[in-house]
This record gives C-alpha cells, structure tokens and sequence, in this order.
C-alpha cells in the first residue's frame, strides 16, 4: 500500500492508514475490557445487561472519536485501474523495470514529462497526483508511471518531492525572498505541511532548511 501512495501521490500524510492501526488497538483495547468485565464477573456478579451496555459505551465511543478524526481528510481520488507487479518482480520494489513502451512513444512521454514537470513546474501544485499529471500530458497513469520509473529511476512521491526541494533551494538563495519565512517558501513551492517538508529536505538536500539558508 505504501509503494502504491508514492507511485500515485505527491503527499501521502492524509492517505496513509494511522487510522487502521488506531482501529486496530482500540479493537484490542475493548477485547481486553471485555475479557476483564468477564473475569470480574466471576467474583463480582455483575448483571450482564450492565455488562454489555459498558462495553457498548465503551466500542461505540471509539468508532465515532476514529471517524471525527477521518471527517476532515480528503478522499482518494479513484484511478481507473491498479498497476499489476511485473512478473519476476517483487511488490517491495519501489521501482518498476518491466518496459512496456516502444521506444519512440517512451522518447515522446518523457519529453512531455520533463516538460509538464520541470519547465511548467506543475509540482508547485500543492495536491498533484499522477491522474493530473497524466492528464496536463495527455497520456495514461499507468505509461506515466513507467516513463517517471524508467527515466528518473525513482518514484512519482520522490520525484516531485525532489523537484520542490530544488525549487525551495533555489529561493532560498535568492535574495528576493530574504524576508520570507522558509515554511512560506515551502507551501509556495508545493509542500502541504511542515513535518513533510522538513522530511522531503533532509532527504533530498542532505540537511536541515535552517542549515542551509545559512550557508546560502
């Protein structure tokens, strides 16, 4: 699911699955009440209608603080079909190598990548994904993910997250944004969050915002 987000997103904080692990140990949680309301019973007596009502409370309390904390988050935008795993390949790769394009299409899709990409910047896009993507190219998701894995030898997450990085780099050594604070820097370059930025910086970059406008 993980390799999935990065080959389809730009940010996957909102699309990650925290939720699931909480549902999950609040499942436990409430078997473990469970089996302590019934173990209690044993000496206490408690009356069973009392018993399940607390339980309840208990379950259904969790169900509705776990869908307050989805309420606000944004849906994934479907695509029209998954990407299979080549043959021979293992779902941990991140990176595809199964070639599928001819060459000439692959040459012509890689132009309009680069362009889409790195002369219209469509990274400074705060929400792009690869279904926009592919649509500003004219061409499918799916020979989108192949020319991004083939040609920059990374993922559509890493690639576009690499280029904001580059374009953060560059503004803060540019002394027209001297007064701007580097998280202003960050969400005009593309980024949605502080804690995605500063992770996407320290990797691409080698070290932290701060640093590096220092030694700009």
């Amino acid at each position: 699911y993980h390799i999935t987000l990065r080959d389809r997103y730009s940010h996957v904080e909102s699309r990650d699955l925290p939720w699931l692990s909480r549902f999950l140990w609040t499942y436990i949680g409430v078997a473990v009440a469970a089996i302590g309301l019934h173990v209690l019973n044993i000496f206490l007596q408690i009356d069973h209608l009392v018993m399940n009502a607390i339980l309840s409370l208990i379950f259904c309390g969790c169900l509705f603080a776990l869908a307050y904390a989805r309420w606000h988050v944004a849906p994934i935008t479907p695509e029209p079909a998954a990407d299979p795993t080549p043959a021979g390949e293992s779902q941990g790769s991140s990176v595809r190598r199964l070639h599928t394009l001819p060459d000439e299409l692959y040459r012509d899709l890689v132009t309009r990548l680069e362009k889409t990409l790195e002369t219209d910047k469509a990274y400074l896009d705060n929400d792009l994904d690869r279904m926009q993507l592919s649509e500003r190219m004219g061409a499918s998701p799916h020979h989108v993910s192949e020319v991004i894995n083939r040609h920059y030898r990374s993922n559509f997450f890493d690639v576009v997250n690499r280029l904001r990085v580059e374009e953060v780099k560059r503004k803060l050594k540019d002394p027209k944004h001297a007064l701007y604070s580097i998280l202003g820097i960050a969400m005009e370059s593309g980024f949605n969050t502080k804690s995605s930025f500063n992770t996407a910086f320290r990797k691409h970059a080698g070290t932290t915002p701060s640093e590096f406008r220092d030694a700009a």
